[in-house]
């Protein structure tokens, strides 16, 4: 539950202390992180934040540019000494990682915490940064699937939020607003909110962000956050799912900031659309397409090697006359840097048991040996893609999820059927 936090002054008074007495031993001084979490206010001011459920996982790339990454996880919440200072510190320090930190290393950290309010998103908080570099900032908690307020000074935020309660939500693109979940033909399109896990700015009181500072090697322009596993489920307008599966994985979609302005119709695919072609501003949102979403039975998803964008799907062949298309729920989950792959027994740096292998056969990632997954990927093992499922509490990490109604249609006809089944 979140509880009214310390004041940012008190915190970056005992902050600068710890980062004085950790400098005295470099050792100690290896530090990638002394920040604390924090949550934006309605005056556009951030406040400090206490949350009891909150996870921290961390990513350490190694300067050298070889493949190799080293994820520390803690259940619990990483404070300075072991201690959990006024609540919302979090922190790394020299030992954290299995590999001693370089100096040119880049360590990324995701906070995950559960809704703030029933029928919400999960929330995450997202940071970046490099050894010795002391980073004495807050990070914001964002609602994922949603954008963040407007009223954030030198940003653009939308406010955009899902209702969680199968009420339709609606975009402005400019031209007026769109509703969606929307049908068009066979397939179902859908929007959420993006995050933003990259920005080298403050915002007022120029002491908190709501990401890190620090890029992937070799990718200019994007931090960790390499996408957004899509899940969706038929079911009843009045239940929601409480939990979702690996089962449910529908598509990935990558967190590629191309500098789209919309113009959405019903033409335009699965992309990240971008209200005024500046990223990370707080105006970017997912559009995903869905394509055979609309079936009258639940498509399957093409599998086979490594690819890149959204998973398409097949279109089986169908009679006209008039159908009954069921309703369906859609959540999406984030998706960080790392490969389920690298996590067999023989290859994994991290702290997992000896001789333990820490994958599961539906994409989860169990790093403690307690049968509970830290990583929930299906997009690796039902299509060979890169990248880590963010978890909270053992469940896939989503936003609130959205409704499409479905209904009756009256379907064309596709693909080759007998003469007599046109006649009938």
């Amino acid at each position: 539950m979140r509880q009214s936090g310390p004041s940012i002054l008190v915190l970056q008074f005992l902050l600068a202390g710890l980062v004085v007495l950790f400098a005295i031993d470099e050792a100690r001084a290896q530090t990638a992180f002394v920040g604390f979490i924090v949550e934006d206010l309605e005056d556009g001011e951030c406040w400090p934040t206490q949350d009891d459920d909150i996870e921290l996982y961390a990513l350490k790339l190694p300067a050298d540019g070889s493949s190799s990454t080293d994820w520390h996880y803690s259940i619990d919440r990483m404070s300075v000494g072991g201690a959990d200072l006024l609540g919302a510190v979090y922190s790394f320090l020299g030992g954290n990682f299995t590999v001693r930190e370089h100096r040119d290393d880049r360590v990324f950290v995701f906070l995950t915490a559960g809704p703030e309010e029933e029928g919400q998103g999960h929330r995450v908080a997202m940071d970046s940064g490099t050894p010795f570099t002391p980073n004495l900032n807050g990070i914001t908690l964002q609602v994922i699937g949603e954008t963040i307020p407007s009223h954030v000074p030198d940003h653009a935020g939308t406010g955009f939020r899902l209702p969680g309660d199968g009420q339709p939500v609606q975009v402005n693109w400019g031209d007026g607003p769109l509703s969606y979940p929307r049908w068009v033909g066979d397939d179902v399109q859908v929007v959420f909110g993006a995050l933003i896990d990259l920005q080298p700015t403050m915002y007022d009181p120029l002491v908190c962000s709501f990401g890190g500072q620090e890029e992937l090697f070799g990718a200019p322009g994007q931090g960790a956050l390499i996408g957004y596993n899509v899940y969706s489920r038929v079911g009843s307008e009045t239940e929601p799912p409480e939990h979702w599966s690996s089962a449910d994985w529908v598509a990935f979609v990558p967190h590629e900031l191309n500098g789209m302005t919309p113009s959405p119709d019903d033409d335009t695919g699965t992309t990240i659309l971008d209200l005024d072609a500046t990223p990370y501003n707080g105006n970017e949102y997912l559009h995903f397409r869905h394509e055979g979403g609309a079936e009258t039975r639940s498509p399957l998803p093409v599998r086979g090697g490594p690819r890149r964008g959204p998973i398409r799907f097949p279109h089986p062949p169908r009679a006209p006359g008039r159908t009954e298309v069921p309703g369906r729920w859609y959540v999406i989950q984030p998706v960080v840097h790392g490969d389920y792959n690298d996590w067999s027994p023989d290859t994994a740096i991290a702290r997992v048991p000896l001789g333990f292998d820490p994958r599961m056969s539906d994409g989860g990632i169990d790093l403690t040996a307690d049968g509970i997954a830290e990583f929930i990927s299906p997009q690796a093992v039902e299509a060979g893609l890169p990248g880590l499922g963010l978890s909270h509490d053992g469940e896939i990490l989503t936003s609130a999820p959205v409704y499409f109604s479905g209904g009756e249609v009256d379907a064309p006809p596709r693909g080759w059927f007998p003469p007599f089944v046109w006649r009938w």
